[in-house]
């Protein structure tokens, strides 16, 4: 199809930003940990309000979960486990995610394999919190052409309506988050 509109590259590494953290003691991690996933889960929650009330239950429904996986005790658990081990917050909550998201990856279900992108999609976005990365600013574009090798659901969500006009994505399937949102 043909679009016409800004193209925002939406970039995924975090390399140059986990550099330059510096780590604290265990518990200030952890601290910063759950800082990040109650912030996180309240956006989520609040884009998944916002989709709800605009009649877009689907979209609710994928935000709402990907909140139940920030929120996960078992995902909680290791990125504890790991800032312990004097993991700093920001990697505890990737490497965490990266494994939760194997589990995804072995599943032989298409769909079930297709959460695995969630998960490293939430482990993303409270990696960015911890690191004191802003969310992308979509104010002042009419139309938006949004292009990443992986593009979070949430970052969709937060788009206002009708402003997304195409995407381009690296990685993906027909099942994946990111493309039923984007529909």
């Amino acid at each position: 199809g043909t679009a016409v509109g800004s193209i925002r590259r939406v970039e995924n590494s975090l390399t140059a930003a986990l550099a330059a953290y510096v780590s604290g003691a265990p518990e200030n991690e952890n601290k910063k940990i759950l800082a990040a996933q109650t912030a996180i889960a309240a956006r989520l929650s609040a884009q998944a309000a916002a989709c709800s009330a605009a009649g877009q239950s689907l979209q609710a429904d994928i935000l709402t979960t990907q909140q139940m996986m920030v929120q996960d005790p078992m995902l909680t658990e290791e990125m504890q486990h790991k800032t312990a081990a004097g993991i700093s917050a920001p990697q505890a909550v990737l490497t965490a995610a990266e494994e939760a998201a194997a589990v995804f990856d072995a599943m032989d279900d298409a769909y079930l394999r297709a959460r695995a992108a969630d998960v490293r999609c939430v482990g993303q976005a409270m990696a960015r919190q911890v690191l004191g990365i802003p969310e992308m600013d979509f104010s002042r574009e009419e139309a938006v052409i949004l292009a990443g090798v992986t593009i979070e659901s949430s970052l969709l969500a937060s788009l206002p309506s009708g402003r997304l006009v195409g995407i381009l994505l690296g990685e993906g399937s027909r099942t994946s988050h990111a493309v039923i949102l984007a529909r």
